[in-house]
């Protein structure tokens, strides 16, 4: 969404492949989660 209204629409897969506003929030979280699953691995804490 963007002002107020929606800008893309699809499913994930089709979302990924338009490289749009979605696919790069999804990959901004997803690279965000990783990091902590790589810390949890480690011996880190999830917080």
């Amino acid at each position: 969404m963007s002002k107020g209204r929606i800008i893309e629409s699809g499913t994930h897969d089709e979302l990924m492949q338009q490289n749009g506003n979605y696919a790069k929030l999804y990959n901004i979280q997803s690279y965000y989660y990783q990091g902590k699953i790589k810390s949890i691995e480690a011996g880190g804490d999830f917080q």
